[in-house]
């Protein structure tokens, strides 16, 4: 419930989900509707991988860093279902992050 928290990662693939190294992060932008935050959040992170693709594929230097995925929790896109979406929009209402 701690939505400052709340973010999505640019990360190299490898075999453990979200293990990457990270390339960006983001975190929601609160002050905004919950629909409003989650977009702007995903609109920000499809932006930034289209350009970090774009300085890769041009060979420019990408800075990366490990992540220690203890400190966090994954959602997996699968577990992102409209009822988790709700209850975590309901809960943003309620704390007033709106």
């Amino acid at each position: 419930d701690d939505f400052s928290k709340v973010g999505a990662t640019v990360h190299y693939v490898t075999p453990k989900v979200d293990g990457g190294d990270i390339l960006k992060t983001f975190s929601l932008s609160l002050g905004k509707s919950p629909q409003d935050a989650f977009l702007d959040l995903n609109t920000r992170a499809v932006s930034t991988y289209l350009q970090i693709a774009t300085d890769m594929f041009f060979g420019k230097d990408v800075p990366a860093y490990s992540q220690d995925i203890s400190l966090g929790k994954n959602i997996l896109l699968r577990q992102w279902t409209p009822e988790m979406r709700y209850k975590t929009a309901e809960k943003m209402l309620h704390l007033g992050l709106e």
